[in-house]
C-alpha cells in the first residue's frame, strides 16, 4: 500500500497581522463629483504607523488644476509645486 501523503498546513495572515506590517496609508476624499474651473482639488491624507502602532497623521496633498500642494504633519506652510516642477521632481 502506497502512504498518504501528508498536506502542509497552509499558513493564513491574520488581518491584524497584515495591519501591522502597513507602514503608510492613504485615503482620498473628493468633495463633489462636478467640479468647478476655480477652487477644485482632491484632498489625499497620508498616515504613517507611530510608534505605538497607531496611525498619525504625516501630511496632507492637495492636488487641482494649478498643481500639487503638500503639508507636512506640523507644518504651517504648504510646499506648492507647479505641474511642471512637479514633474521636473518626479523625473529626476
Amino acid at each position: 500500500m502506497a502512504k498518504a501523503s501528508a498536506k502542509k498546513p497552509v499558513k493564513k495572515v491574520a488581518k491584524k497581522a497584515a495591519a501591522q506590517r502597513r507602514v503608510h496609508q492613504a485615503t482620498l476624499s473628493v468633495g463633489e463629483i462636478v467640479l468647478p474651473k476655480t477652487q477644485a482639488a482632491v484632498a489625499i491624507t497620508i498616515r504613517r504607523r507611530g510608534e505605538r502602532g497607531t496611525m498619525a497623521a504625516a501630511g496632507e496633498l492637495l492636488i487641482s488644476r494649478g498643481g500639487v500642494r503638500w503639508r507636512p504633519e506640523n507644518g504651517k506652510r504648504w510646499r506648492i509645486l507647479s505641474w511642471v516642477q512637479f514633474a521636473k521632481v518626479m523625473e529626476s
